[in-house]
């Protein structure tokens, strides 16, 4: 039976078995690994069976456009535990999808709006994606055209007000271009991405958050806004753009590290006394367990800064985002997905796994994984928006459920926190 929370149902009641101290890793892992690898046959064979190669189907980016399916095929593909036929039909399906995605971007022109510098829900991200494909099936060539592509739109949302929503988060903005070059960077080389670009792209965030701040008499020395609302949450908000920040320190002065840091311990004050964050700065609602607004996407912030910033106090809060209340309340009705379903859910837990080693996190990751199969959320899920996509749906899932099967490396896409 699943739970209400106001007058909308939100999460299932969690009947799950909780973690006993007496079960190994080898057991946790074992237990459930056949199961995992035949869900992960089962729904390469629904994606390619209902997603068609249609370069209409990439509006959306890499967030819910064909490139993210394409990402989450390809990201399978990579994985040791399935069989070589498997991994082919992801990999050559992957390939016509991005193909696909990369023709949509062709027709649709980059210069009659801001789409090209998105990341998320724009070319911006295929590119950096196409940019890892080629380069890891051989074809330099094409790999090095789409880094040149990539590094070229950093002109286009280098300038402060490039949007009048707001372009600092994520999904369209500013962090969204730090979060591609971070990837790139983390699966080409460092040196993929040219110093200046990244030192462009950062000190307009300062310049940005610092003038939205004083703007706002905010209790931080950075804050900004996406369209009018001060989102803390991942997909929109200051945890992914501190976030972003703190993984590129290196270019910070000392007055703008000076302010990050205070903004970080701004973020780290607004946790309520659920262990969660709310969607807005101020807001007295905690409601959202999700991705993008809510403990399981800040946990990511909290971990990146309990690395940079040495702190403790950073460590201990990531702790408390991904405990008992997320165990409780992440089990969401919104359907599988990494962005406000299940697997985002589960990875927040294999994000502490990785950062503790301890196995209570990882034995709650697997739980969830084995929850989305289940006859309950079969019959009560809702059924997301774009159901195969990388964020709201089984692609996303997809990847989760490869990384359940080797713990260590595993990352949420595109955040790893880790490297």
């Amino acid at each position: 039976m699943a739970h209400h929370l106001g007058r909308r149902k939100r999460y299932f009641t969690n009947h799950l078995h909780d973690f006993d101290t007496k079960l190994t890793k080898e057991a946790i892992q074992s237990n459930y690994k056949s199961d995992i690898i035949q869900e992960i046959d089962n729904i390469v064979g629904l994606i390619v069976s209902r997603v068609k190669a249609d370069p209409r189907a990439e509006d959306g980016g890499l967030y819910v456009g064909l490139s993210g399916i394409a990402y989450g095929l390809f990201y399978t593909s990579q994985s040791s535990h399935l069989t070589d036929e498997s991994r082919e039909l992801c990999r050559t399906t992957a390939c016509k999808y991005l193909e696909a995605s990369l023709e949509y971007c062709r027709k649709k022109s980059e210069t009659k709006n801001c789409t090209g510098a998105a990341f998320l829900l724009g070319h911006l991200g295929v590119y950096a994606f196409a940019a890892v494909f080629y380069e890891r099936t051989g074809d330099t060539a094409k790999s090095e055209e789409y880094v040149k592509q990539f590094v070229s739109l950093h002109k286009m949302c280098k300038p402060v007000d490039f949007l009048a929503c707001g372009g600092d988060e994520l999904l369209v903005g500013r962090a969204g271009y730090l979060c591609g070059a971070l990837y790139l960077q983390q699966e080409l080389g460092e040196d993929i991405i040219p110093s200046n670009v990244i030192q462009s792209i950062v000190t307009s965030i300062i310049q940005s958050g610092r003038a939205n701040a004083a703007k706002l008499n905010s209790p931080s020395p950075l804050m900004y806004s996406y369209y009018d609302s001060l989102y803390l949450g991942a997909a929109h908000g200051l945890s992914a753009i501190l976030q972003m920040l703190l993984a590129y320190s290196k270019y910070l002065d000392s007055e703008a590290m000076k302010d990050v840091t205070a903004a970080c311990y701004c973020l780290l004050s607004c946790e309520t006394e659920n262990n969660n964050y709310p969607a807005c700065l101020n807001e007295n609602r905690d409601h959202l367990w999700h991705w993008c607004h809510g403990s399981p996407g800040v946990i990511y912030f909290l971990i990146k800064a309990s690395l940079e910033l040495k702190d403790k106090k950073f460590g201990d809060a990531a702790l408390r985002a991904g405990g008992d209340n997320l165990w409780k309340h992440g089990l969401l009705l919104k359907g599988p997905g990494i962005c406000h379903g299940v697997a985002g859910s589960g990875y927040a837990f294999l994000a502490l796994y990785r950062a503790t080693g301890h196995l209570k996190h990882l034995y709650r990751a697997h739980q969830f994984g084995q929850f989305m199969f289940t006859e309950e959320f079969t019959a009560e899920a809702r059924n997301p928006d774009c159901p195969f996509s990388l964020y709201e749906g089984w692609a996303g899932t997809l990847c989760f459920l490869v990384d359940l099967l080797d713990p260590e490396n595993s990352a949420f896409p595109f955040f790893n926190v880790f490297k």
